[in-house]
């Protein structure tokens, strides 16, 4: 298993995946404020509610550890259409849009992520 890991994680630049950690840790962040912020569901009774805060929570936490894969996979389709053109755009518009993607990306990185480590293990196997 650790040769799996050291396979995965080996080539990744440091300074990247923290990054990329630093954002999804934002995200899980804000998605545990909503959680514990927003009116609870009277329709369900105080073990359901529980027990739907607990999902939700590992999900949250499923989708921040798996991010960076996500994002390997949307750095490589991003790379691939638009190679290596250099877009002039407004900074707040750049910024709007670069959240959108990622947290379109958090939020389906349990879906995508599989695609990220399958490719940085097929890729880097010796």
């Amino acid at each position: 298993m650790n040769s799996f890991v050291a396979q995965v994680l080996g080539p990744l630049d440091r300074r990247w995946l923290f990054r990329a950690y630093l954002i999804g840790v934002l995200f899980l962040c804000m998605a545990v404020v909503v959680t514990f912020t927003r009116e609870p569901n009277l329709s369900l009774d105080a073990n359901q509610r529980i027990i739907a805060i607990i999902g939700a929570l590992t999900v949250f936490v499923l989708n921040t550890a798996l991010f960076p894969f996500a994002k390997i996979v949307w750095d490589s389709i991003r790379s691939f259409i638009l190679g290596d053109t250099f877009l002039v755009t407004s900074t707040m518009f750049l910024f709007v849009g670069k959240f959108l993607v990622n947290f379109m990306l958090w939020t389906a990185a349990i879906f995508i992520a599989p695609i990220g480590i399958g490719y940085l293990w097929l890729t880097r196997r010796a």
